[in-house]
Order: structure tokens, then C-alpha cells, then sequence
């Protein structure tokens, strides 16, 4: 079950400074891989977004991933939604395993802008707060979900796992 969260009209959309970006940490069950992207509304009104965030995969040279595909997650249509001030939404990421020992070029951080014609932000996957790696290479595929209130079997936002965000220097 995915939420869609409160239903107010007149919330406008929210801009690239009312929001702060971060992920959680990354998880794995029986050769797939998740992760979640994060979006807080800092305003201090209500805001509202719309579609998915636009992540680019880098690897440690700092170089896109090539052919990286993001795909809909089936199921889950894309809506309006508004997030209180101070509150999280978030959007789902799932893949499956990919073989890194014959290329280790994994993703090592993600350019993630929170709509499209936002400036992207530069965040560092962690794993209780040491960088680590995420094995999506060159060709991958990714299921992604819209912004979301909420979906079962995801941590919420705002819970453990969350981390700050974390731009590489």
C-alpha cells in the first residue's frame, strides 16, 4: 500500500529551496537491492511535488554510469503529492544484484535533483555512516517509484536508516 498523503489544493509547488534531499541506507533480500530518496519539505508552509526524482548513477571517478535505465515501478501511478512543513516523502529505487567482481565500476554516488529543472545534489550512499558502494554498473536497470508519503515495507521517512545528506567534498 503506497499514500498519497494530505489532499491540499491550494499547497504550491515546492522549489529547489524548500526541499533537502538525502538517502537511506541501502538494503538487499534475495538478490534484489533497495534504496530510498528522501525529500523534506524545510519550508515552513505546506508544498507539493509531482513525478519522480531525476537520479544519474556515478561511479568513483565521478563518471555517469552509461546506459543506466530508470523504469516505473509497476502498479504505482504518479500523483500530486503535498508534504507538510518539516515532514519527509520518498521515492523508492529497486534492482537486482549485479555481478561487480569482473567490473568494478559501481555507483559510488548518485546526482539526485528532486524535479525535473532542479540543480541536482550530490549524495554518498552509507551504510551507518561509512560511504559504501552500490553494485549498479553500466547498463543496469532500476525500478523507481513517484514521490510517495509512504510504502509498505519501506522505512518512513523521518525513521532510522535516514541519512543526512552527505555531498562529497
Amino acid at each position: 500500500m503506497w499514500q498519497l498523503g494530505p489532499k491540499i489544493p491550494a499547497a504550491p509547488a515546492c522549489t529547489e529551496n524548500d526541499l533537502e534531499l538525502a538517502l537511506g541506507s541501502p538494503d538487499a533480500a534475495l538478490g534484489s537491492r533497495y534504496m530510498a530518496v528522501y525529500a523534506k519539505n524545510i519550508s515552513t508552509a505546506p508544498c507539493a511535488v509531482e513525478g519522480y526524482p531525476q537520479v544519474q548513477f556515478r561511479n568513483s571517478q565521478g563518471q555517469a554510469q552509461q546506459d543506466v535505465s530508470l523504469a516505473p515501478m509497476a502498479s504505482i501511478q504518479s500523483e500530486r503529492v503535498v508534504i507538510p512543513a518539516g515532514e519527509s516523502i520518498l521515492s523508492a529505487l529497486k534492482w537486482k544484484a549485479m555481478s561487480t567482481a569482473n567490473d568494478p565500476d559501481a555507483t559510488t554516488s548518485l546526482d539526485i535533483a528532486a524535479a525535473a529543472g532542479f540543480e541536482p545534489t550530490e549524495l554518498v550512499p552509507e551504510v551507518e555512516g561509512s560511504a559504501t558502494s552500490l553494485d549498479i554498473l553500466d547498463g543496469g536497470e532500476i525500478s523507481q517509484s513517484p514521490w510517495l508519503q509512504a510504502l509498505d515495507g519501506w522505512p518512513a521517512p523521518g525513521t532510522a536508516g535516514q541519512q543526512s545528506p552527505g555531498a562529497r567534498p
